[in-house]
């Protein structure tokens, strides 16, 4: 009779020290899920299976009719969770065939193409485009020509006189190829671009979200 409990003991010691391998859900790792991207104003997203979306989902974006879609077209939903890229834009050129003054020379009253315009060879020259309404811009595209000195300044302005800067980092300008930078303000109705001496321009767009594509012309 005293043997039993020392038995008995003895198997729950050699139980409790069983284990048993771990489950196949415990032992891989995580996988997190990408859930609805920022879809911009304008602009609609398509995805060729429902959410939430699993690493390697592209979602693919496009613009309302009328409006350019600046940036890229297709985002992927990484491992961590996250898109890739930053969202695009879909807005519209409301600088073309608008009004334009400049410190000096021959103006064009058109940029793109082969037609370019060009100033003196003068101290901080400038060129500046009337909008002809208050709008919300967010990015501007730029193409110098090969005559043209650094640019220094892009100026936002809006009706009431406020002046903003946007980031300009003329190491990015190169003659002869489109540069797009960010410049996002709300109520602008003139551009203007300030350049160290001569500037050379080939194109300018100034892309706004707020504009009507059945009142402005596009290219």
């Amino acid at each position: 009779m005293v043997l039993y409990p020392f038995i008995f003991l003895l198997f729950f010691r050699r139980v409790a020290t069983i284990t048993f391998p771990p489950s196949s859900s415990s032992s891989s790792s995580t996988s997190l899920f990408c859930l609805q991207p920022f879809v911009p104003e304008n602009a609609h997203v398509i995805f060729n299976e429902p959410g939430p979306y699993a690493r390697d989902t592209v979602a693919k974006y496009s613009c309302a009719l009328g409006f350019d879609l600046i940036g890229s077209e297709e985002r992927t939903c990484l491992s961590d969770g996250s898109w890739s890229d930053e969202p695009p834009i879909c807005a519209i050129d409301v600088a073309f065939n608008k009004p334009v003054t400049q410190s000096s020379g021959n103006v064009a009253t058109a940029l793109g193409g082969t037609l370019c315009t060009m100033t003196n060879d003068e101290s901080k020259s400038f060129w500046e485009v009337d909008l002809l309404g208050d709008y919300s811009i967010r990015s501007i595209s730029m193409k110098l020509g090969t005559k043209s000195s650094p640019i220094v300044s892009v100026e936002a302005i809006e009706t009431g006189g406020a002046v903003h800067q946007c980031i300009v980092d003329s190491s990015l300008f190169t003659a002869n190829q489109t540069t797009s930078i960010s410049c996002s303000y709300d109520t602008v109705s003139r551009l203007r671009i300030t350049a160290t001496r001569r500037l050379h321009l080939c194109q300018v767009n100034v892309y706004a979200v707020n504009a009507e594509s059945g009142k402005v012309l596009i290219h």
